[in-house]
């Protein structure tokens, strides 16, 4: 199981459901970026890092896939 990053934030436990766990940007400095947004002195963001949706706007967030599956005979 992944927990949040984020201080404060309970996704990740138990009684968390529904949530989406992101990895930071692997580009250096987009996620130097991600983590000035979200200070946190005992942990820095790497990319074993995970911050859930709840810290986006949603509508920067897609949660349904479409998959298209093309069967040539």
């Amino acid at each position: 199981m992944s927990f949040c990053w984020v201080p404060g934030c309970s996704t990740g436990y138990r009684h968390s459901k529904g949530s989406h766990i992101f990895t930071p940007p692997t580009d250096k400095l987009k996620c130097q970026k991600c983590a000035q947004v979200v200070p946190r002195m005992d942990k820095d963001l790497t990319k074993i890092s995970r911050i859930c949706d709840s810290h986006f706007a949603k509508n920067l967030v897609i949660k349904v896939d479409k998959f298209s599956i093309q069967i040539s005979n």
